[in-house]
């Protein structure tokens, strides 16, 4: 029971010091519920310029580690579908500069197969940091050069923005405003002391305070086992001395003498 104490002290110590870690969203261009043009979009891979890499610029809205990507994509018909390679890219001069980190999307859906609304995640390492107020790029391009995909663009409404493309017709890239850029979105894990801690410590202490309630619950349970045939015998005897009294006669039993529960 000590030790079990320490622990939960221990725990509720650790859950009201630790900072606590939450997603928040460094960007989105998706509308409400994930939705994006699905008839407007930029091809990345085969095309008439020979093999196209797109990328996007982006300022985070949040600070923490890169979490998670989301994109609307598909695979154009009778092309490969894996190979797809999404590179979170540093800014340099408003051009994309060195690969922060990258994630990597296989067996995409095809164009013909792709059900409405479709929209691809893939997580990441939560070690790569992004800062609030920075400018970024999401560059995609493809491992296998007769491959080909279309990354869909945002809804109207959602915001102008700058992309990079790279092909045999711009072999050093080149940078094009649009009113409807790719969309995506990347989340990121962040501390925040002072905030609610996070779901695995408060599952921790409420699964220490159980254990405790429980075992004193059982320990409780039996004490109270172990002292039931002393207190049945007091009561018996208690009993046996009513009954006597009352068939002898006697003086009526005093009843403020206690009788052991």
């Amino acid at each position: 029971m000590i030790q079990l104490r320490a622990m939960l002290q221990a725990g509720l110590i650790m859950l009201l010091i630790s900072p606590g870690v939450h997603a928040a969203i460094a960007f989105q261009n998706f509308g409400p519920g994930f939705t994006y043009e699905d008839d407007l979009g930029f091809i990345v891979g085969v095309n008439g310029f020979g093999v196209n890499s797109i990328g996007v610029r982006f300022t985070s809205e949040a600070t923490g580690a890169f979490s998670m990507l989301w994109v609307a994509v598909n695979a154009r018909d009778g092309t490969p579908n894996d190979g797809l390679t999404y590179s979170l890219r540093q800014d340099l001069g408003g051009a994309p500069d060195g690969v922060i980190e990258s994630v990597v999307f296989d067996d995409v859906c095809f164009e013909s197969q792709c059900p409405d609304g479709q929209v691809y995640s893939a997580s990441g390492s939560g070690s790569s940091l992004l800062t609030a107020g920075e400018r970024y790029w999401l560059v995609a391009t493809v491992s296998d050069s007769s491959s080909g995909f279309f990354w869909f663009a945002s809804p109207p409404g959602e915001g102008a923005g700058t992309i990079w493309v790279q092909n045999l017709l711009f072999p050093d890239g080149a940078v094009f405003d649009f009113a409807q850029p790719p969309v995506f979105r990347i989340d990121v894990l962040n501390d925040q002391p002072g905030e609610a801690s996070e779901p695995g410590a408060l599952a921790l202490f409420v699964a220490m305070a159980l254990a405790l309630v429980t075992t004193r619950t059982i320990r409780r349970r039996q004490s109270l086992k172990n002292c039931a045939p002393h207190s049945m015998r007091v009561l018996t005897g208690a009993q046996r001395t009513l009954r006597t009294r009352a068939q002898g006669g006697g003086a009526r039993p005093h009843h403020s003498t206690p009788v052991r529960q």
